[in-house]
Order: C-alpha cells, then sequence, then structure tokens
C-alpha cells in the first residue's frame, strides 16, 4: 500500500490496488487465459500480446474500497455471471429477471467513476464532465442513487452474425478491451465491454430514439432485456478488432 488522498472519503490514508473494472473479471480472463488475457491497443505499431495487467491504480482506502465491493462490485459481476438472478438467452436478447436494477445501475456508474479518475492509460479515453464525477462521488459516499436525467446507463450483448470464428458469442464474452467514447450532438456515452455485454453510459439522458436496440437500466421493474447487437453497430470496437486481424496477418501479433 502506499499513502495518500482516498478519492472517495478524501481522507490521507493508506491507498489499495484499487481496479475501476472489478478484479473478479480480470480474473474470469486470466483463468481461460492461463493467468494472462489478449491486449488490443488501437494503434499501428503496439504488438498485439498477452497481458497480466489489471489495469489497477492506488485510488481508494481500504474501507472505500471494500465498501463499493461490498455494495456494487459483487452484486454487478454476480449478475452478470448469472447469479444473482435468473438469466435466460431468447431470440431477441439476453434476459435477467430478478434484479435490482438501481443496485445495478450504480455498480455500472461506480466503475465508470473509478475509470474516469484512474490515471492508467487504459481508461485514457474516459473524459467525464467535473459535475458528474462529483454527483457520482457524492452519491457513492452519501449511500444514494444518480438520476437517470444526469446519467443514463444501458447495455446489449454483442454478437456477429457473418461467422468470424475470432468474433463467436464464445469469444467475445472472452474479449475486455479499452473503454472507448461516442460522440453525439447533444450528449455523448462511454462504452465497456463486460462478459460480451456492452455496457454504455449516456451523459445527459438521449431521445428514447437513440437507445433503440439498447436495454435502458433505469425503472424498478425486476426484468431487463439486453437486445443482440452487432458488433457492426460500434464503428469504434469494429475498428479495434478489425486493426488487429490486420496486425495479425502482419505478424504484430504474438497471439494465436
Amino acid at each position: 500500500m502506499q499513502q495518500g488522498i482516498c478519492r472517495l472519503c478524501e481522507q490521507n490514508k493508506e491507498l489499495c490496488d484499487s481496479h475501476a473494472l472489478p478484479n473478479s473479471a480480470f480474473r474470469f480472463l486470466f483463468k481461460l487465459g492461463s493467468g494472462k488475457a489478449v491486449a488490443f491497443v488501437d494503434d499501428e505499431a503496439t504488438m498485439t500480446d498477452y497481458s497480466s495487467d489489471s489495469w489497477s491504480e492506488h485510488l481508494l482506502c481500504k474501507e472505500c474500497e471494500e465498501d463499493l465491493n461490498d455494495r456494487y462490485d459483487r452484486y454487478g459481476i454476480s449478475v452478470f455471471k448469472g447469479k444473482a438472478c435468473k438469466v435466460q438467452r431468447g431470440t431477441e436478447g439476453v434476459t435477467f429477471s430478478g434484479i435490482d436494477r438501481q443496485r445495478l445501475r450504480m455498480f455500472i456508474l461506480s466503475v465508470l467513476w473509478r475509470m474516469a479518475i484512474s490515471p492508467h492509460r487504459a481508461y485514457g479515453n474516459v473524459d467525464l464532465p467535473y459535475q458528474l464525477e462529483v454527483e457520482i462521488r457524492n452519491a457513492l459516499r452519501n449511500k444514494r442513487n444518480v438520476r437517470p436525467a444526469v446519467a443514463e446507463v444501458g447495455l446489449c450483448r454483442l454478437k456477429e452474425s457473418t461467422g468470424i470464428k475470432a468474433l463467436s458469442m464464445e469469444n467475445l464474452q472472452k474479449m475486455l478491451v479499452a473503454p472507448f467514447p461516442r460522440d453525439f450532438i447533444a450528449f455523448r456515452s462511454t462504452c465497456f465491454l463486460l462478459f460480451g455485454f456492452v455496457i454504455e453510459v449516456f451523459v445527459p439522458r438521449p431521445p428514447k430514439k437513440v437507445t433503440r436496440g439498447v436495454g435502458m437500466a433505469s425503472g424498478t421493474s425486476p426484468v431487463l432485456l439486453a437486445p443482440y447487437q452487432e458488433v457492426a453497430a460500434f464503428p469504434e470496437l469494429l475498428n479495434l478488432l478489425v486493426r488487429s486481424l490486420e496486425k495479425h496477418e502482419q505478424g504484430l501479433s504474438r497471439v494465436g
């Protein structure tokens, strides 16, 4: 541990090696990859390689780290793994039944907040307005929710229908890439992958026509549908994956 100001309680304490994306997500990938996962970097020269980096930094004190883990991380990961709810895969998407939507929303917003305050290079594309960063921090400290009008959370399950083996449903579930922003006219969003799902946080809440094909986490219903979405629906993600395939063909990859 190292001494510093905890970014949540703002007290000078010993800081933990904190994760923005929960460490259990990295453990899942590392277990599948014998202790490592594939690292995708969106440039022309960086070798695509295996990595055991879990994107952690010294951000929170032990008390705050454990509090977020207890209140949000364990629950959120359990939902996506189907342990805290019932999960059904249908023709339109993946349905979660028996969930606490507000707890799931705050899990995702707590992850986004930790990404925004982390100096790790993997989160360099996450840039929240200062007012929203403070709003989420205060909500986490005071154990309350962030209004959907301020930040709306959506999710969908990725699929690829053209038959590219590397982008099968199983392989998409194993994939972890750096978060990427999407810019619109009146709002913006930040996306990240988790167990094959695209999590998208909109700031501020967009019109309903924009969120078609995305399951919105606000509301009180215990049932939430995460519709299937093609990889091609996210050009930023598609470009990253295409570039990785090109690197593989050019010999800039140590990944089989």
